[in-house]
């Protein structure tokens, strides 16, 4: 089961706020780590985006200049892994710039299956009242003697105090 992270849009969204609520899958992202620009781009990350695109370039011409091809290779999959590990949490960092609030986290097989659990479930802002504490009950056990000859080691016995 994968989690999804409930990002609800702010208040002046309206009415229609339920339908702009936003599930964010928490982890790994296939398409990220083959595409990770076009990713990015596809999620709104703009600034992100840009970056990934600018390190890319910059690795390329680096490696053209000192000719060194397979250095830049590994770097390049090491940055698409980075797109991909953090991708998601880009996208949770920029919803909550924009005014979104994070409502919960859902676990589910997929997208669609949280979202049913979600609406079904109601609003997970509203978590319920803790249960009030119990104090235990003890039983008073009638009072002992010591046990008679000294102790060994610095730890007493059970029903000692």
């Amino acid at each position: 089961m994968a989690s999804f992270v409930v990002m609800q849009p702010p208040p002046e969204a309206g009415a229609n706020a339920a339908e702009r609520t936003v599930f964010v899958r928490d982890g790994f992202s296939l398409l990220a780590l083959i595409v990770p620009v076009l990713w990015l781009l596809f999620h709104r990350l703009w600034f992100e985006a840009t970056l990934i695109l600018a390190v890319s370039l910059a690795l390329g011409m680096a490696g053209q200049y000192w000719n060194m091809p397979g250095t830049v290779t590994v770097l390049m999959v090491l940055v698409s892994i980075l797109v991909a590990l953090e991708g998601n949490n880009w996208r949770l960092a920029a919803l909550r710039r924009r005014g979104y609030a994070e409502k919960g986290v859902i676990e589910a097989d997929d997208r669609s299956e949280a979202e049913i659990r979600y609406f079904a479930g109601g609003d997970l802002s509203e978590e319920p009242s803790p249960p009030t504490p119990v104090a235990p009950t003890r039983k008073r056990r009638p009072a002992r003697s010591a046990p008679s000859g000294g102790r060994v080691g610095l730890v007493g016995y059970p029903g000692e105090n």
